[in-house]
């Protein structure tokens, strides 16, 4: 799988990782920022299921549909992360990002209203 970047399942009922990957990103397809893809977050949008993933490396968010597909990525460094690590959404469907420090940045934690 070079060049891929693969996330599996864990099923909670029997603590078993699936054989196959639950979803596949393959970095050719991606056009937001530079050097390697190394997811460090994840996370599922309350409304519509879409699965999030960051990568602190590459500063850049993805975003799956269910099917698999790339809905969106966008770069994070522009906002000011050092070193993104950490999705989370509220319940109403607001983004939380968290940011190691790094680079002469502080640690952050930004909220925005609703994702992008």
């Amino acid at each position: 799988m070079k060049g891929q970047k693969a996330i599996f399942a864990f099923r909670l009922d029997d603590n078993r990782l699936e054989e196959r990957p639950a979803y596949v990103i393959d970095e050719a397809q991606l056009k937001e920022g530079k050097g390697p893809f190394k997811p460090a977050g994840i996370a599922v949008h309350p409304a519509g299921g879409d699965l999030y993933v960051v990568s602190s490396v590459r500063k850049v968010m993805v975003v799956l549909r269910p099917d698999g597909s790339l809905a969106d990525e966008w770069s994070l460094e522009e906002a000011g992360f050092a070193q993104p690590e950490a999705l989370a959404f509220t319940p109403e469907g607001a983004l939380l990002v968290g940011s190691e420090r790094g680079g002469g940045e502080a640690a952050a934690l930004k909220r925005f209203r609703r994702a992008p």
